[in-house]
């Protein structure tokens, strides 16, 4: 069990490890090492994305988590979001801010990565294995699994679950799975078996299965509920974890109480409260005064502010934690597919979203026009890493140099782009709390000062900023960030796969790219993975999709009573062997 270790309140990073990045293939009880590494610090947090990858050393507790846990106790958790239900389509991502923590919680997951070792953990899975090349990967699951409901949790079970995560799922999550990204087609083998084929060699695929796509659920309480949005104000009894529901009270709270049917055995404690707070200070005041036992906190100065009142804090790095995401402008379509899933086709495209950055010419201006430093001093008050190339920082960082901050080049290409038929105007997006408005108003007086036509929206929540850019992608540039890992290369991967996806959030699309992460998913030794990262840096920098601006350090901030957590998922925590002293 990978428990949160002692660390001192300092929270220091490991980055000494060696990094142990192969694929191995077992066979039958031998589980899979896949494209993972065991090097130290990894992404946590984004802007307004969540990532998996968090520090592998955990925190510290006021007693050690080798000693014999306390049965009892019920914890009250703080969350950056509110939790958007528990229909696990409805999720984009793993992470705390998603709402996989209570979704973990409810239903369990597959399987897990154990930072210690590099290995995937078998939850509900008994196994997952490879073909000799990586293109078909065989699930095992655990037998005499049941859900709440009484009914078997079994391989078509899974299977359900990812037919309604490829019909109407919501990206990333859903291109994971689906036939337009990475998986080919789903086959039940038998009751306990289910077998993928992917469109192309994935060494890392087990990541699919510890995130939403690992999250199963009962087709019978689905069925039950009437409908999928009374599902996810009420599960009911469609769950196999460590808790089950008590009460849902959308945008506030989250109570859970012990399964004392869990197939994983005892669970120590009483129950689990989630609550969420309005902003970091806010939630680091609560775990200050004993309110809550442990809160997510995505502001990097908040972070340092518990550091030194001696707190302890899981700190995570996400290597493109912030960017300037930028909408390549694709035609929406019914049901928000992208223009090459519907152009020319009877459901025909419904509207046509205006953006200014669908011009790669813009694109460039809006790169020159950002310096990472004010970003970084305005929004996280210097507590955060200006980026250092695309993927500076990480163990494979290819050192490929970003384009610099140019005003005077800025200025140009603005005027370029205005010659080419560009009106001049821009839509920057950023979400309401201190950090986020802090953010659209720095970007948007560098954008201003470069000669762009601004208009800065900085007036929507966490939740309603995610809907913009992955549903209705209604925005030009977006506060924004991806999960690059110094730690597990899969998640490197996956989060920069938007050239392959269809439906990609930014509504880019490029070839070369797309042929670069291909070469990406087959990458299994650290000078692979360096030679292919170089050519998608390459390319980065001549399509420029997003601006890297900040290195986020975002973390969990505890009180000290609560143990035996265990890292799951994207940046998401496993309850089932918590305890309170």
């Amino acid at each position: 069990m990978l428990n949160f270790r002692e660390r001192s309140s300092s929270s220091k990073e490991d980055s000494a490890l060696t990094p142990a990045r192969r694929a191995h293939v077992t066979r039958r009880s031998r589980r899979i090492v896949a494209a993972v590494a065991a090097i130290g610090v990894v992404a946590g947090l984004t802007a307004c994305s969540t990532s998996d990858n968090t520090d592998t050393s955990g925190t510290s507790t006021a007693a050690s988590d080798s000693a014999t846990p306390v049965r009892g106790g019920t914890p009250t958790i703080g969350l950056g979001a509110p939790t958007p239900g528990f229909d696990p389509a409805k999720l984009a991502n793993a992470g705390a801010t998603t709402g996989t923590l209570e979704q973990f919680a409810l239903y369990d997951v597959l399987v897990r990565l154990d930072r210690d070792t590099g290995k995937y953990e078998m939850r509900t899975a008994e196994s997952v294995e490879p073909n000799d090349d990586f293109t078909k990967w065989t699930l095992k699951i655990k037998p005499g699994i049941k859900f709440s409901d009484g009914t078997a949790y079994d391989a078509n079970a899974v299977k359900f679950v990812h037919d309604r995560e490829i019909e109407s799922g919501v990206n990333p999550a859903k291109s994971y799975i689906s036939p337009s990204g990475f998986v080919k087609s789903i086959s039940v083998v038998d009751d306990l078996t289910v077998e993928y084929d992917l469109n192309r060699s994935w060494a890392g695929f087990p990541f699919v299965l510890g995130g939403v796509n690992g999250i199963i659920y009962s087709p019978t309480a689905f069925a039950k509920a009437g409908s999928a949005d009374a599902f996810n104000l009420n599960p009911g009894d469609a769950g196999a974890g460590p808790f089950t529901l008590k009460s849902y009270t959308p945008g506030e709270s989250v109570q859970f109480v012990r399964n004392d049917n869990y197939y994983g055995g005892d669970v120590p404690l009483d129950g689990l409260t989630f609550k969420k707070l309005d902003g970091a200070p806010s939630t680091f005041q609560a775990v200050k005064t004993g309110s809550f036992d442990a809160g997510f906190v995505r502001d990097p100065s908040t972070l340092a502010d518990a550091e030194k009142d001696g707190f302890d804090v899981v700190k995570t790095t996400s290597y493109l934690g912030n960017i300037a995401a930028m909408n390549g402008g694709n035609v929406i379509c019914k049901g928000n597919q992208p223009q090459n899933v519907c152009e020319g086709k009877p459901d025909g495209s419904t509207a046509q979203i205006p953006t200014a950055t669908s011009n790669p010419t813009v694109r460039k201006a809006v790169a020159a026009a950002l310096d990472p430093s004010i970003v970084n001093n305005r929004a996280f008050a210097d507590a955060a890493v200006p980026a250092d190339g695309t993927f500076g920082g990480t163990n494979w960082d290819p050192e490929v140099a970003f384009p610099s901050h140019n005003l005077d080049n800025a200025k140009k290409l603005v005027e370029q782009a205005k010659s080419e038929g560009w009106d001049g105007k821009i839509r920057v997006l950023s979400q309401n709390d201190p950090a986020g408005t802090a953010w659209g108003q720095a970007v948007s007086a560098q954008l201003k000062q470069a000669g762009f036509d601004v208009t800065c929206d900085c007036s929507v929540d966490l939740t309603s900023l995610i809907s913009k850019v992955l549903s209705s992608r209604d925005y030009d540039v977006v506060n924004w960030g991806f999960g690059i890992s110094s730690t597990d290369f899969t998640q490197t991967f996956v989060q920069l796969q938007q050239a392959i996806s269809s439906s990609n959030s930014m509504g880019f699309v490029d070839e070369p790219l797309a042929q670069s992460w291909d070469d990406l998913g087959k990458a299994s030794t650290p000078d692979e993975q360096r030679a292919a990262l170089k050519t998608v840096a390459e390319r980065w920098n001549d399509t420029m999709p997003a601006v890297p601006l900040v290195q986020l350090p975002t973390g969990l901030i505890v009180s000290g009573k609560l143990h035996g957590l265990e890292l799951a998922g994207i940046n998401s925590i496993l309850f089932d062997k918590a305890w309170l002293s």
